[in-house]
Protein backbone atom coordinates (compact mmCIF):
# COMPACT_ATOMS: atom_id res chain seq x y z
CA UNK A 1 0.00 0.00 0.00
CA UNK A 2 1.32 3.41 -0.98
CA UNK A 3 0.99 6.23 1.51
CA UNK A 4 0.97 9.80 0.13
CA UNK A 5 1.54 12.58 2.61
CA UNK A 6 0.33 16.12 2.11
CA UNK A 7 3.09 18.72 2.49
CA UNK A 8 1.81 22.33 2.80
CA UNK A 9 5.24 23.75 1.86
CA UNK A 10 4.93 22.11 -1.53
CA UNK A 11 1.57 23.77 -2.11
CA UNK A 12 3.04 27.20 -1.30
CA UNK A 13 6.32 26.91 -3.20
CA UNK A 14 5.11 25.33 -6.43
CA UNK A 15 3.15 28.39 -7.67
CA UNK A 16 6.10 30.63 -6.77
CA UNK A 17 8.50 28.50 -8.82
CA UNK A 18 6.11 28.50 -11.77
CA UNK A 19 5.69 32.29 -11.64
CA UNK A 20 9.43 32.94 -11.40
CA UNK A 21 10.16 30.55 -14.26
CA UNK A 22 7.64 32.39 -16.43
CA UNK A 23 9.33 35.77 -15.90
CA UNK A 24 11.51 36.79 -18.80
CA UNK A 25 14.78 38.44 -18.01
CA UNK A 26 16.72 41.09 -19.91
CA UNK A 27 19.89 39.82 -21.63
CA UNK A 28 22.97 40.68 -19.55
CA UNK A 29 24.59 42.89 -22.17
CA UNK A 30 21.51 45.16 -22.22
CA UNK A 31 21.44 45.82 -18.46
CA UNK A 32 24.75 47.69 -18.13
CA UNK A 33 24.97 51.43 -18.59
CA UNK A 34 21.61 52.37 -17.05
CA UNK A 35 19.56 54.17 -15.92
CA UNK A 36 18.04 54.67 -19.34
CA UNK A 37 16.15 57.75 -20.48
CA UNK A 38 12.57 57.22 -21.72
CA UNK A 39 13.33 59.40 -24.80
CA UNK A 40 12.02 57.93 -28.06
CA UNK A 41 13.64 58.25 -31.49
CA UNK A 42 10.86 60.66 -32.54
CA UNK A 43 11.59 62.93 -29.57
CA UNK A 44 15.35 62.76 -30.24
CA UNK A 45 14.89 64.09 -33.81
CA UNK A 46 14.93 67.62 -32.44
CA UNK A 47 18.54 67.25 -31.30
CA UNK A 48 17.72 68.33 -27.74
CA UNK A 49 18.41 64.93 -26.14
CA UNK A 50 22.12 64.62 -26.93
CA UNK A 51 24.29 62.53 -24.61
CA UNK A 52 21.35 60.72 -22.99
CA UNK A 53 21.74 57.02 -22.24
CA UNK A 54 18.91 55.05 -23.91
CA UNK A 55 17.81 51.50 -24.68
CA UNK A 56 16.19 51.40 -28.10
CA UNK A 57 15.14 48.50 -30.24
CA UNK A 58 13.49 47.82 -33.50
CA UNK A 59 13.62 46.26 -36.92
CA UNK A 60 16.66 46.57 -39.16
CA UNK A 61 15.99 48.41 -42.42
CA UNK A 62 19.58 48.43 -43.70
CA UNK A 63 23.04 47.43 -42.42
CA UNK A 64 26.08 49.38 -43.67
CA UNK A 65 29.59 48.19 -42.72
CA UNK A 66 32.12 51.06 -42.60
CA UNK A 67 35.93 50.87 -42.04
CA UNK A 68 35.76 51.21 -38.22
CA UNK A 69 32.12 50.52 -37.41
CA UNK A 70 28.83 49.11 -38.66
CA UNK A 71 25.78 51.37 -38.87
CA UNK A 72 22.21 50.09 -38.75
CA UNK A 73 19.25 52.04 -40.10
CA UNK A 74 16.45 51.05 -37.75
CA UNK A 75 12.69 51.34 -37.46
CA UNK A 76 12.17 51.91 -33.74
CA UNK A 77 9.39 50.02 -31.97
CA UNK A 78 8.42 49.73 -28.28
CA UNK A 79 10.25 47.19 -26.12
CA UNK A 80 8.70 44.46 -24.00
CA UNK A 81 9.65 43.97 -20.34
CA UNK A 82 12.60 41.77 -21.38
CA UNK A 83 13.85 44.51 -23.79
CA UNK A 84 12.73 42.56 -26.87
CA UNK A 85 11.23 44.67 -29.67
CA UNK A 86 7.46 44.24 -29.85
CA UNK A 87 6.05 42.72 -33.01
CA UNK A 88 3.50 45.46 -33.41
CA UNK A 89 2.40 48.18 -35.79
CA UNK A 90 3.35 50.98 -33.39
CA UNK A 91 6.40 52.86 -34.70
CA UNK A 92 8.55 55.15 -32.55
CA UNK A 93 10.49 56.62 -35.48
CA UNK A 94 13.66 55.80 -37.36
CA UNK A 95 17.18 56.04 -36.00
CA UNK A 96 20.74 55.14 -36.93
CA UNK A 97 22.73 52.99 -34.51
CA UNK A 98 26.50 52.69 -35.06
CA UNK A 99 28.51 49.99 -33.29
CA UNK A 100 32.29 49.58 -33.32
CA UNK A 101 33.54 46.65 -35.39
CA UNK A 102 32.12 44.58 -38.21
CA UNK A 103 28.69 42.97 -38.09
CA UNK A 104 27.81 40.62 -40.94
CA UNK A 105 25.07 42.24 -43.08
CA UNK A 106 23.58 38.86 -44.03
CA UNK A 107 23.14 37.93 -40.35
CA UNK A 108 22.09 41.45 -39.33
CA UNK A 109 19.87 41.82 -42.39
CA UNK A 110 16.65 43.66 -43.11
CA UNK A 111 13.72 42.52 -41.01
CA UNK A 112 15.74 41.22 -38.03
CA UNK A 113 14.99 42.55 -34.55
CA UNK A 114 17.77 44.15 -32.48
CA UNK A 115 17.97 45.99 -29.15
CA UNK A 116 20.72 48.54 -28.48
CA UNK A 117 22.01 50.46 -25.49
CA UNK A 118 24.08 53.58 -25.95
CA UNK A 119 24.24 57.37 -26.03
CA UNK A 120 22.41 59.70 -28.38
CA UNK A 121 25.03 61.54 -30.40
CA UNK A 122 23.29 64.22 -32.45
CA UNK A 123 21.24 63.80 -35.59
CA UNK A 124 21.98 62.98 -39.20
CA UNK A 125 19.90 64.17 -42.15
CA UNK A 126 19.30 61.54 -44.85
CA UNK A 127 16.68 60.91 -47.48
CA UNK A 128 13.89 58.39 -47.07
CA UNK A 129 12.62 58.20 -50.62
CA UNK A 130 12.39 61.88 -51.54
CA UNK A 131 11.78 63.04 -47.97
CA UNK A 132 14.57 64.60 -45.86
CA UNK A 133 14.49 62.73 -42.56
CA UNK A 134 16.34 63.78 -39.41
CA UNK A 135 17.75 60.52 -37.95
CA UNK A 136 18.86 60.51 -34.30
CA UNK A 137 22.29 58.86 -34.14
CA UNK A 138 22.96 56.30 -31.41
CA UNK A 139 26.54 55.41 -30.42
CA UNK A 140 26.08 51.77 -29.39
CA UNK A 141 27.67 50.37 -26.25
CA UNK A 142 25.88 46.97 -26.42
CA UNK A 143 23.49 45.20 -28.76
CA UNK A 144 21.44 42.01 -28.80
CA UNK A 145 20.18 40.28 -31.95
CA UNK A 146 16.93 38.45 -31.24
CA UNK A 147 16.26 35.04 -32.80
CA UNK A 148 13.99 34.81 -35.81
CA UNK A 149 10.41 33.97 -35.01
CA UNK A 150 8.16 32.06 -37.32
CA UNK A 151 5.06 33.92 -38.42
CA UNK A 152 1.88 32.57 -36.91
CA UNK A 153 -0.33 31.10 -39.57
CA UNK A 154 -3.97 30.30 -38.97
CA UNK A 155 -4.74 26.79 -40.13
CA UNK A 156 -8.47 26.24 -40.00
CA UNK A 157 -9.80 22.98 -38.68
CA UNK A 158 -11.51 20.96 -41.36
CA UNK A 159 -13.66 17.96 -40.63
CA UNK A 160 -14.41 16.08 -43.85
CA UNK A 161 -17.51 14.47 -42.31
CA UNK A 162 -19.07 17.76 -41.24
CA UNK A 163 -21.30 19.71 -43.60
CA UNK A 164 -22.72 23.09 -42.52
CA UNK A 165 -25.76 22.65 -44.77
CA UNK A 166 -26.93 19.63 -42.79
CA UNK A 167 -25.94 20.83 -39.34
CA UNK A 168 -28.96 22.36 -37.54
CA UNK A 169 -26.69 24.03 -34.96
CA UNK A 170 -24.42 25.74 -37.51
CA UNK A 171 -25.55 29.31 -36.77
CA UNK A 172 -25.12 28.85 -33.01
CA UNK A 173 -21.44 28.01 -32.74
CA UNK A 174 -18.27 28.67 -34.68
CA UNK A 175 -16.80 26.19 -37.09
CA UNK A 176 -14.61 27.08 -40.08
CA UNK A 177 -16.77 27.27 -43.14
CA UNK A 178 -15.93 24.96 -46.01
CA UNK A 179 -16.50 26.65 -49.37
CA UNK A 180 -17.78 24.45 -52.14
CA UNK A 181 -16.49 24.96 -55.66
Amino acid sequence: MCMIRFDPRLVLTTPLVVVLAACASIPAELTTGGPFSPTTPLAAQSGEHNDEQVRWGGIIIETTPLPEQTCFEMMGVPLESNAEPVRDEQILGRFIACAAGFYEPTLYGAGRRVTFTGRINGTEKQKVGEYDYNFPRLEVSALHLWPKQADLVYVPYYDPLWDPFWDPYWPYYYRPYHHRR
